[in-house]
C-alpha cells in the first residue's frame, strides 16, 4: 500500500469519526438563537414581572433568561424611581432586598435628605444631615452653610438660630 493510500484512509477515517461525534453534540446542544428568541419574544412584548418570571421558570437555560431577570429588576424599581422619595426608596429596599437597584437607593436617599435640609435652611437640619451623612459628597457644602449661619448669628449678636434665606 502506498503512502498516499494509507494517508487517504486515515483522513477518511478521521472525517468519518468527526461526523459521528457531531451528531451527538447537536442533540445535546441548546436550541439555537432563533428558537430562543421566539421563546422570549411573547414575554418581552408582555413586559411584566409575572411574564418574565414565567419565562425564566419555563426556559431557565434560555440565553435571554438573564435579560429577563434584569427586566424584572427594572420593572420593580421603576415606580419607586419615578416617585423619587426617601420613604419610597426605603420601602423598595425593604421589599426587594436582593434587587440590584438597591445600590442606588442610599445615594438617592442622601441626595433627597440633603435637598430637604437645604430647603429648610435650619441649623438643626444641617446638624441632623451631618450626623447621618458625615462622609457625604454634600457634607462640605452643608458644613459651609452651617458655618455661615453661625457667623451670621454671631454678627447679629442675637444668639438665636433663625433659618437662612
Amino acid at each position: 500500500m502506498s503512502c498516499k493510500a494509507a494517508l487517504s484512509i486515515v483522513i477518511a477515517g478521521f472525517l468519518f469519526l468527526q461526523g459521528c461525534g457531531g451528531n451527538t453534540l447537536k442533540k445535546d446542544a441548546p436550541p439555537n438563537q432563533q428558537i430562543q428568541e421566539e421563546q422570549y419574544q411573547p414575554y418581552k412584548l408582555q413586559n411584566t414581572t409575572e411574564g418574565y418570571t414565567e419565562f425564566i421558570s419555563l426556559y431557565p437555560e434560555n440565553m435571554f433568561a438573564e435579560d429577563a431577570r434584569q427586566r424584572i429588576a427594572d420593572l420593580e424599581f421603576a415606580p419607586y424611581e419615578k416617585a423619587n422619595t426617601v420613604e419610597g426608596y426605603m420601602e423598595f429596599k425593604a421589599r426587594y432586598p436582593n434587587n440590584p437597584h438597591c445600590a442606588e437607593c442610599d445615594p438617592n436617599i442622601e441626595q433627597l435628605e440633603c435637598k430637604r435640609c437645604e430647603e429648610t435652611g435650619t441649623v438643626e437640619g444641617y446638624r441632623e444631615f451631618l450626623s447621618k451623612y458625615p462622609d457625604s459628597p454634600s457634607a462640605g457644602r452643608i458644613r459651609e452653610k452651617l458655618a455661615a449661619h453661625a457667623i451670621s448669628e454671631e454678627q447679629k449678636g442675637t444668639g438665636t438660630m433663625q433659618p437662612l434665606q
